[in-house]
């Protein structure tokens, strides 16, 4: 039966001057009291367990942002591995101490080497020059220590860590040899990512029973040029090591939370667990709240109405189950107003049953207050959802574009889209901390990419769309478009910027080109680009009275071999012959195929003939070695050379080659396999013709 059926009966039997009317209505009033009082205590419950879960939600994202961070510092040690594999002990030591300092809940930082057995000996040698003269060692469980390393296939000992002073027994420590361990290292090294340990006792140089308990992430170290091999086989074939850090897990979380003001008086318990379930067997940490009021709890002192507030989060391949409950609910819940209306309630209903007519009317009207009130939040509310709406279309728009967005202010980025980050690898909190815009953008663009952004803001009309190149975070280098314009940007000037990537239209521009001036074969310099560079080497030549050479070679033999064999092992062959003259030249000088079996070298700046000679005998004994070529098949060729240079022979490119080609027909005719200087074969004509002249 609803309220307003009730105040109709109470007002009819009024009417009637029934007898015992102001009984029925005290009873009326009281159950009326009674469900308003138990209303405002379901608001006054939900109220709490939202605050409750305001305030335990700002620290359980407080402790997964501040793991993932931390985290962080050891894909910050890979870069140092990436720049030098080599790193020394003092380089190790100089690029750690900073990231020690600012974490200081890192409790070490390590490199670990992945070798075979047979580099044991020399790798024990490097550590008692180190001063670690105890060499490789592995854990013993049943003593707790470490002891000299038994014969292993492989070994991941420590090689170096920092802080050394706390540390000095962790060098040559096998970490295969404690169990677990292994199969955390081969997760890693397969997975190409952070792995971490499940909460585990540290070691300690004095093997102390009472040893802090903390966590170890452990980062695959590969061998290459790329950051992460494609597949599995190929990560375990070029593992190299791991970059490893080790934090006291108590130490870490306190910082933390304490860094987001973390008070024990709100009266929350916060709790990590290592898996899915909240078991004490997996207890990372717990931290216990003391709330001042506890004694004001309308449910006593262990009593709470609160439900605990989870979120589970993955660090490392390791799933944690965070949870934050609270003991006593009386940060929280103080049932003030459920009092107040249950006292209200009764006085009102024991002294006031004569106004029980005003009382009624007087609750329709607060009911359509109420009523009033709510309808124009709800329009409220619709309002706001038309705006968000059109706010995610407008991101959704630009998304969809495939564009970057960002808008400059006072030289930093104050605004950027999703689409950036991913552009640039930065996260949007990591474009916000940059000092200033320019950071992005190549080295050499920089100043004329500023020197625009300048003048653009300050109202000069300068052009809106150019080409630049940015960089990654990971260093890089994309090829963009930009287009820029002058908003304004709260209040003040700034710029809007578009960006789009075209990395992929100014690669294929080059391989274009590359095509263009490149033998699709053999990829070497094609008749047209030879003719450019020989054009500038004897125009560098005359310059600086230098002299430049050419040798025109012509394959013997190589028709019946591809008659013979087919054209497959043809190319086979002269692709072979190609990386031979290469293994013969300078990297200044040019090997160039100008079609079919035909090769020519450019030997600029050389100082007399004598050194194109040397070169011409070079290139005949490496190609009169046999050429092994796919499927076990060996095959020997040789080359008939013709060898020209200038000064003193002619100073035009389109001559000299068409010279050095007569030189190798006369090499050829003489019996292949042999190189002739035009220079020797013109006065060798030119004695031959004066002798027919002079006796016909």
């Amino acid at each position: 039966m609803g309220n307003g059926m009730l105040f109709e009966i109470a007002n009819k039997l009024t009417a009637t001057r029934f007898r015992h009317a102001h009984y029925l209505v005290l009873v009326i009033c009281l159950a009326l009291t009674g469900a308003i009082w138990r209303f405002t205590v379901e608001i006054e419950d939900r109220g709490a367990q939202a605050r409750f879960n305001q305030g335990a939600a700002r620290y359980l994202l407080a402790i997964e942002r501040g793991s993932s961070d931390s985290m962080d510092s050891v894909r910050t040690l890979r870069m140092l591995f990436r720049l030098l594999p080599d790193a020394s002990t003092q380089q190790f030591r100089d690029f750690t101490m900073p990231i020690l300092m600012r974490i200081s809940h890192l409790r070490a930082l390590v490199y670990i080497r992945e070798i075979p057995h047979a580099e044991r000996p020399s790798i024990e040698k490097q550590l008692s020059a180190n001063g670690y003269r105890h060499g490789i060692t592995d854990y013993d469980a049943q003593t707790d220590s470490l002891i000299p390393a038994s014969s292993h296939e492989r070994y991941a000992y420590i090689h170096y860590a920092e802080p050394i002073a706390e540390n000095v027994h962790l060098p040559g420590y096998n970490l295969h040899s404690r169990e677990g361990l292994s199969k955390i290292l081969e997760q890693a090294r397969d997975s190409g990512d952070l792995v971490v340990t499940p909460k585990m006792r540290l070691l300690e140089g004095d093997h102390s029973k009472s040893a802090p308990e903390g966590i170890i992430g452990y980062l695959p170290l590969y061998v290459g040029p790329d950051w992460l091999p494609a597949d599995t086989p190929d990560r375990r074939k070029r593992l190299f090591g791991y970059a490893a850090v080790v934090f006291h897990t108590d130490a870490m979380f306190k910082l933390i939370l304490d860094k987001v003001g973390y008070q024990s008086k709100d009266g929350i318990d916060l709790t990590i667990y290592d898996g899915e379930s909240a078991a004490e067997s997996a207890l990372i940490f717990r931290r216990h709240g003391e709330p001042e009021n506890a004694g004001l709890s309308t449910q006593g002192s262990t009593a709470t109405v609160l439900k605990p507030f989870t979120r589970r989060i993955s660090v490392g391949g390791r799933n944690w189950l965070l949870e934050a409950k609270t003991k006593s609910d009386a940060p929280y819940l103080t049932r003030l107003a459920s009092r107040w209306v249950l006292f209200g309630g009764v006085v009102v209903t024991l002294l006031l049953t004569a106004l029980f007519r005003f009382l009624m009317r007087y609750t329709v009207q607060v009911e359509r207050q109420v009523e009033e009130r709510t309808a124009e939040l709800e329009a409220t509310q619709h309002d706001l959802s038309e705006k968000n709406t059109l706010h995610e279309a407008l991101a959704q728009a630009q998304s969809d574009m495939g564009d970057g967005i960002m808008i400059i202010q006072h030289r930093r980025i104050v605004y950027a889209n999703d689409h950036l980050c991913k552009m640039l690898d930065y996260s949007l909190a990591e474009l916000y901390a940059l000092p200033q815009f320019i950071t992005i953008f190549e080295e050499n663009e920089r100043t004329r990419v500023f020197d625009r952004h300048i003048r653009r803001v300050s109202g000069e009309r300068i052009e809106q769309v150019y080409e630049t190149r940015l960089l990654t975070k990971s260093q890089r280098v994309i090829e963009v478009v930009l287009a820029a314009v002058k908003v304004e940007w709260k209040g003040e000037p700034a710029a809007v910027v578009e960006v789009r990537d075209i990395t992929e239209k100014v690669n294929a521009q080059q391989r274009i080109v590359h095509l263009a001036h490149h033998d699709s074969l053999t990829d070497l310099p094609n008749r047209a680009l030879l003719h450019d560079r020989l054009q500038q080497a004897i125009a560098l030549a005359k310059r600086h009275q230098k002299q430049v050479a050419v040798l025109y070679m012509d394959l013997d033999g190589f028709k019946q071999a591809n008659d013979a064999h087919g054209h497959d092992v043809g190319d086979q062959l002269l692709i072979g012959v190609a990386e031979r003259l290469q293994q013969c030249v300078r990297k200044t000088d040019t090997v160039a195929r100008l079609g079919g079996d035909e090769f020519v070298i450019l030997l600029p700046d050389i100082d007399s003939g004598d050194d194109a000679v040397f070169v011409a005998n070079k290139v005949i004994a490496a190609l009169a070695e046999p050429i092994k070529l796919a499927g076990g098949l060996t095959l020997r060729i040789s080359a008939s050379v013709g060898v020209n240079y200038c000064p003193p022979g002619a100073t035009d490119a389109e001559i000299m080659l068409k010279q050095a080609d007569q030189a190798m027909y006369e090499a050829k005719r003489a019996g292949k396999n042999r190189y002739t200087l035009f220079e020797e074969m013109l006065h060798s004509t030119f004695h031959t013709e004066h002798a027919h002249a002079v006796n016909p």
